[in-house]
């Protein structure tokens, strides 16, 4: 699914940027980006 790869991307990106979210939203989000990496594999 290259589509889900892209959307995870720019998400990766903006961390890089400075745009720091706060802790809670950072866990959720790693938790959102594992599962369609899971389900691609």
């Amino acid at each position: 699914m290259p589509f889900s790869h892209l959307r995870v991307l720019p998400m990766l990106s903006a961390p890089l940027l400075g745009e720091y979210p706060s802790h809670t939203q950072v866990t959720e989000h790693l938790e959102n980006i594992k599962t369609p990496f899971q389900k691609s594999l």
